[in-house]
């Protein structure tokens, strides 16, 4: 889908806005497009690097976009997976527009759970009210279609209006490969270690109460949209 409404073909340039470890990374190398991805978090990016260190045509940088200066060269595609809600929308909307080359796309998606039943949530709430109540209302709501993407698009003015699609599935794995995957998000990892640690006992022992396999509900909600021809970028977008 993304391929087809950016008019993606290999060799082109993409910017990967808030690269992570590198899931995402895998799907734009996937496309054949060269990459440049980036990320503030020196140990993401250590991690990103040897997993694509076979992989000539990635260029992971240490650097929040907001602060990033782009290279002699314009993009096709600006993406960001599951980071876009931390970027300052004053910047970031305006820088993407000034890294794209004309017709180039920026996409923002993110991957959003599904409630758990009512008798889990109800026994996981006490649990985050005592250890970490800051990540009891996770960031992911934020690219739901009642969420702020669509309208941040629009109030740039930098972009046509995006086009949302949304792509349901289940994500299969047991307890402690869940576990695993909340220490290394980024929100969890603000958690002092002892804190974490205890909600993640406490957590793991509700989520095993049937057993060590979980299948997890998702969705993914993409957004994307053309940047407006003629747009042209202020020297702010240019970083410094």
């Amino acid at each position: 889908t993304l391929a087809q409404a950016a008019a993606i073909e290999p060799g082109d340039w993409a910017l990967e806005v808030g690269c992570g470890s590198g899931q995402a990374t895998l799907g734009l190398v996937g496309l054949g497009l060269t990459v440049t991805a980036l990320d503030p978090g020196p140990e993401l990016i250590r991690n990103a690097r040897r997993r694509f260190a076979d992989v000539e045509a990635v260029d992971f940088v240490v650097a929040p976009f907001e602060a990033w200066t782009p290279p002699m060269r314009t993009f096709r595609l600006v993406a960001s997976a599951q980071a876009w809600h931390w970027i300052d929308p004053q910047v970031g909307f305006e820088k993407a527009a000034a890294a794209l080359e004309p017709g180039g796309v920026l996409a923002v998606f993110g991957n959003v759970p599904s409630p758990l039943p009512a008798d889990r949530m109800a026994s996981l709430a006490p649990i985050f009210a005592r250890h970490a109540p800051e990540l009891w209302n996770l960031p992911e709501g934020w690219y739901l279609p009642d969420g702020p993407v669509a309208d941040l698009f629009a109030a740039s003015g930098r972009f046509e209006p995006a086009t949302h699609r949304v792509f349901p599935w289940t994500w299969r794995k047991t307890v402690d490969q869940h576990l695993d995957f909340l220490r290394s998000r980024s929100d969890y990892q603000l958690v002092p270690a002892d804190r974490r640690e205890a909600l993640l006992r406490e957590v793991g022992a509700v989520l095993a109460a049937d057993g060590p396999a979980l299948a997890l509900a998702y969705e993914t909600h993409l957004y994307w949209a053309p940047r407006r021809d003629g747009c042209a970028a202020s020297p702010s977008a240019l970083g410094s």
